[in-house]
This record gives structure tokens, C-alpha cells and sequence, in this order.
């Protein structure tokens, strides 16, 4: 994944958005029923020389929405994997997003990868 510019946003795979500039690796913003990318902006705006990558919410165009954790989980590390990132990462997400950052972080330390930061806010 080539580093952003300041206020460029683009999309890294489908149902993921880059937002923000940086060299640094992304933040990774998990959405889960809403579109949270407003937060994502103004994350990415107040971090220095660090993206977010948002992972958007799933939609009825993709299939079904996960009704488990589990494949909320598989459906994130997917896309962690589609973007091309390596860790270590850094996860954070709002409410159900929050648990399935923790869930994620869990899953891909599991697989032997590292993560430096795994956050949820008000989950």
C-alpha cells in the first residue's frame, strides 16, 4: 500500500477506505452497523503522519450481515488482508466495532502476528 498525501482518501480494497495522509502505519477503524467515517476524519486529521484505514460496514450487496462475532471477525481479518498491510497493527472500534477490533487483535496475534494497539470505545 503506497503512503497517502494530506487530504487525499482512497479506496484500498472493496469496503475499505484510506482516509487521511501519513507513511506510518494506518490506524485500522473498524465500522460495524453505521458509518463512522466522520471519526475516522477526524482521527486522521489529528494524527501526524499516520492514515486510518476504515473498514466499512458490511451491505446487503456483499451478502448477509455477519449475525455472529466470529464472522464479523473473519470478514475484518479478510480485509486486513485484502489491504496488503503488515503489522504490527493498530485497531480501534466503536461500540460492536470495538469488540470486533479486540476479537480481531486476539485472532491475528493467534496467527502469529503482532499488534501494538487494539482499542474499543464505548463497546
Amino acid at each position: 500500500m503506497r503512503p497517502t498525501e494530506r487530504g487525499e482518501e482512497r479506496g484500498a480494497s472493496p469496503g475499505v477506505l484510506l482516509v487521511g495522509h501519513g507513511r506510518r502505519a494506518p490506524l485500522i477503524s473498524i465500522h460495524s452497523y453505521f458509518d463512522e467515517l466522520d471519526h475516522d476524519r477526524a482521527i486522521a486529521g489529528a494524527l501526524d503522519d499516520r492514515p486510518v484505514l476504515s473498514i466499512l460496514p458490511p451491505t446487503l450487496e456483499e451478502g448477509p450481515i455477519p449475525d455472529r462475532l466470529v464472522g464479523w471477525v473473519d470478514r475484518t481479518v479478510a480485509a486486513i488482508r485484502a489491504s496488503g498491510l503488515e503489522g504490527p497493527y493498530h485497531l480501534i472500534g466503536w461500540s460492536l466495532g470495538g469488540l470486533v477490533a479486540w476479537e480481531t487483535a486476539r485472532r491475528l496475534r493467534a496467527e502469529g502476528e503482532v499488534v501494538a494497539y487494539a482499542a474499543n470505545v464505548d463497546a
